[in-house]
């Protein structure tokens, strides 16, 4: 019993690890960093980050790819990336990087997150295969990483920003409004202290 519990804790620390690399891109310590770094966005942001590598696509598809137009494959490879996402069932951003083909996508669930665009997506998906091209997988991955964090600060600071500026607003109407009603009333009270001498002089 002891031997099946430990197994199924393994299971699920498998699933819930952010980095599951079947192609073998990183090295050791360039996963220790960039796990460290996804586990300090989730606590910081609250918002996962998972890193999933594919060694290739299947025997059939990659034989089928050669009939197909360069969008036809990308459409499919995003296919295979959104069930992979899919299959964790936990919010996040989901980058997966297929290595045969040489292929990049970003998913983010649920869709319409507001912490991670679509825009920022496809920024990350470019710059990622960039960096993939350029600098190798360890570099990017740890690029990636820092890329993801920025994006994510820079949404916080903005939402604060907006809402510093919405109180802002909302106070001067406020102090606006009061400051109209005394005016008002200091008027009225000019007016009626003028009818009321008016009144003694008849």
């Amino acid at each position: 019993i002891c031997l099946m519990g430990l197994a199924s804790a393994a299971r699920a620390e498998e699933r819930t690890s952010p980095i599951r690399d079947e192609a073998g891109l990183f090295q050791a310590d360039t996963l220790l960093r960039a796990e460290q770094q996804i586990d300090d966005i989730r606590r910081t942001y609250d918002c996962n980050l998972f890193v999933d590598t594919v060694k290739s696509a299947s025997p059939h598809e990659r034989k089928l790819f050669r009939f197909l137009w360069t969008r036809q494959v990308n459409r499919i490879l995003e296919e295979h990336a959104r069930k992979r996402a899919s299959e964790s069932a936990v919010d996040g951003i989901y980058v997966v990087i297929c290595n045969d083909p040489k292929d990049v996508h970003v998913v983010v669930r649920p869709a319409d997150a507001a912490a991670f665009t679509p825009h920022d997506s496809e920024e990350l998906r470019r710059t990622l295969a960039r960096r993939l091209h350029d600098s190798g997988p360890d570099q990017a991955l740890l690029s990636l990483t820092n890329q993801v964090r920025a994006t994510l600060q820079a949404h916080a600071t903005r939402g604060q920003s907006t809402s510093v500026v919405n109180e802002f607003v909302l106070l001067s109407l406020l102090g606006g409004g009061l400051g109209l009603w005394l005016v008002l009333y200091g008027v009225r009270f000019r007016m009626q202290g003028r009818q009321a001498g008016s009144g003694l002089d008849d």
